[in-house]
């Protein structure tokens, strides 16, 4: 067996898994690592600025190219910081495997004071991940690190934490290294299958409902055949977005709370929810009525009847899946009903009208994200308004937002989507706010010459906060903002800088910036064009409340 560094060792597991690309922060407690990493290709390190971009990187990585990155940390301090990177790639379901390091093996869990020691690490990194493993010795590395990247894809995926105290990764040692394939996925059984075509045959109106699971496994071909097959209208959870192309005729996107859309939702005989959970916000707080069926495809066994109560549940991959229920149905396509190939039309139809002199921003964003382009939104209005929802989205990989609804987690969600998806046009739309919490890495963006276009829409604000205040206490307090002046931060860090203030200049600008292929800061100055017109078909939380009350009366 060779001798080696457990540093070294790290690296050599890593390309025996294929795995290319690191995101971290050199640190005290992880430069074993780091050395071993010094001068390759793959795996490539990725410096930043926060260990929370490191985390939030690899998910967008994943996001953008279906393929595990890793986010580096040192201990304590480093690991803490990457907590909500790892909590929204949690609840985003993105693989994703994150190494710390950890003081040295004498002093584990003695509570001495050693540096960045921290109490409880494994507890708290436990919150937010699938696991935490910890390694014992250097001939062990390969095995933990294996199964721990392993079980970031196995039943929902999610991340997975690996602690190496610093004494292992510089002590040499015999390494055997023992390649493993990555797990197969998970089929549905025969009789699941059968039940399925049953169900299906049975129903007459029927509904699609793909969620980020049918992303993630790349269930869009078969759900596409399916929906032809059977006449199905296809919709989406936010995270599902892009898992069937927007522009197909079946395809009515992420508008379930659209009118028309939950009208026809509720009026169906049968759904069948793909690698979705049926979240709050894309079933208006569950007020969307069940359908009288429903076939429930998702590898999250717990999820079963949490939302909806489910006919038929199949704890399976979601391509898998529905290629099976496609060869199990009988010949013959049924006719289209008139209303699905309506309701791909008139909702986006009708959210674009709806936003006045900000549709040709959005008709701009549009353009340029095109067909091969990826769409990254922080929680900001204009993803509210056209970001999340109205702009096609015309591949598996095109769309991202932050699961979790946090602000900042999208300046580094896009440069991950961009250094793992190198020639696709990656434009991020982010508020002021939110865009400061992680502003550090735009360093990143220029070290690396990452050529994401970061727009800013500039109102000096927590604007989302602030028209909450305004509506429910009649007043204003803390949402106002001290912005920076973006077009002198972005040259202070070495990016090229353009400023729009109305719709048409915006147009050209964001063209202009795209063309560049290098890193662009745009920032859209909102004090001209007034704020962003809401209430594209999705109701808000207080109203869904009001709602659920009204029909609790009723009945």
């Amino acid at each position: 067996m060779p001798q080696m560094t457990g540093g070294e060792a790290v690296v050599a597991t890593l390309k025996a898994l294929s795995i290319d690309t690191v995101f971290g922060i050199p640190s005290v407690h992880n430069l074993p690592i780091v050395d071993a990493l010094a001068g390759l290709a793959a795996p490539r390190l990725v410096v930043v600025r926060h260990e929370q971009g490191a985390a939030h990187m690899a998910d967008g990585f994943y996001r953008a190219t279906g393929r595990v990155a890793v986010a580096l940390t040192s201990t304590g301090p480093g690991a803490a910081n990457s907590v909500t990177g790892l909590w929204e790639a949690y609840h985003a379901g993105s693989p994703l495997l994150t190494i710390t390091g950890q003081i040295g093996t004498e002093w584990l869990d003695r509570g001495k004071g050693q540096l960045h020691e921290v109490d409880h690490q494994p507890e708290f990194l436990g919150a937010v991940v699938k696991r935490v493993f910890r390694v014992e010795r250097v001939g062990d590395i390969p095995d933990v690190l294996t199964r721990a990247a392993h079980l970031t894809v196995r039943g929902r995926p999610g991340p997975v934490a690996v602690e190496i105290p610093i004494d292992l990764q510089y002590q040499r040692d015999a390494v055997e290294m023992l390649p493993r394939p990555w797990p197969d996925r998970e089929a549905p059984t025969e009789q699941e299958v059968a039940s399925a075509a049953r169900l299906i045959g049975d129903s007459r109106s029927i509904v699609i409902w793909a969620g980020g699971g049918a992303v993630r496994t790349g269930a869009g071909p078969a759900l596409q055949a399916l929906s032809e097959r059977i006449g199905a209208l296809i919709v989406t959870s936010t995270n599902g977005r892009g898992a069937v192309d927007e522009g197909h005729p079946h395809a009515a996107g992420a508008f379930t709370t659209d009118a028309e859309v939950r009208e026809y939702l509720e009026d169906a005989d049968l759904w069948i929810g793909v690698g979705t959970r049926f979240r709050y916000d894309a079933t208006a707080e569950w007020a969307i009525k069940p359908p009288r069926k429903l076939i429930h495809i998702n590898l999250d066994r717990t999820a079963r009847d949490r939302n909806y109560r489910a006919d038929l549940y199949v704890a399976a991959d979601a391509r898998l899946t529905v290629e099976a229920i496609v060869r199990a149905l009988p010949d013959g396509k049924r006719e289209t009903p008139e209303a699905v190939r309506r309701l791909h039309r008139e909702p986006r139809e009708r959210a674009f009208a709806r936003l006045g002199p900000w549709r040709p921003i959005a008709e701009a964003v549009a353009e340029v994200v095109s067909d091969q382009g990826i769409l990254v939104c922080d929680a900001t209005i204009p993803a509210y308004a056209f970001g999340n929802r109205v702009i096609p989205i015309r591949h598996p990989h095109g769309f991202l937002y932050p699961t979790t609804a946090a602000i900042g987690p999208g300046l580094p969600l896009a440069i991950g989507a961009q250094v793992g998806a190198p020639d696709r046009p990656v434009v991020l739309l982010a508020g002021d706010g939110g865009f400061l919490l992680d502003v550090g890495d735009l360093a990143t963006a220029a070290q690396y010459g990452i050529p994401v276009v970061f727009v800013v829409f500039n109102d000096r604000a927590y604007g989302i906060l602030k028209r909450v205040q305004e509506r429910e206490f009649g007043r204003l307090h803390g949402v106002d903002l001290n912005a920076p002046d973006f077009v002198q931060l972005a040259q202070a860090f070495g990016i090229r800088a353009l400023h729009a203030r109305s719709a048409e200049t915006f147009t050209d600008r964001i063209r202009e910036a795209v063309a560049l292929r290098e890193p662009v800061l745009l920032e859209m100055d909102m004090s001209e064009i007034g704020p962003v017109p809401l209430g594209g078909g999705r109701p808000t939380a207080a109203e869904s409340k009001r709602e659920r009350a009204e029909t609790t009366r009723q009945g």
